[in-house]
């Protein structure tokens, strides 16, 4: 078993695949559902979706903990560099929340 490049979509697949899991090519010329096909593609946009969210996450956090450590604690107004991460942060997770609710929907629509 080793890992190749699929012909369809040139991402890297099994050697022992009967078909691609991101664009359905099949060695043999069978083609995979397109309902499958469709789910697969949202689960690997929900994934993302997910990843963003703690990402956004994480840039709140390293916001609090810079305005933590350059004030001495929360008892002074942020600095201005600490107020990029926190606001970034806020707006990213509300994205990506609202792109996870659409992503989700989808797919309890597709069921």
């Amino acid at each position: 078993m080793s890992i190749v490049r699929c012909p369809g979509c040139a991402r890297r697949i099994s050697s022992l695949a009967q078909a691609c899991p991101h664009c359905g090519y099949s060695k043999t010329g069978a083609q995979v559902d397109p309902e499958v096909l469709m789910m697969r593609q949202l689960r690997n946009l929900r994934y993302r979706a997910r990843m963003l969210t703690y990402m956004a996450m994480l840039f709140t956090m390293l916001g609090f903990l810079m305005w933590w450590f350059q004030n001495g604690g929360f008892n002074q107004l942020p600095g201005q560099l600490s107020s990029i991460f926190i606001a970034i942060g806020v707006v990213g997770y509300l994205i990506a929340r609202a792109w996870l609710f659409r992503i989700n929907t989808q797919i309890k629509k597709n069921r």
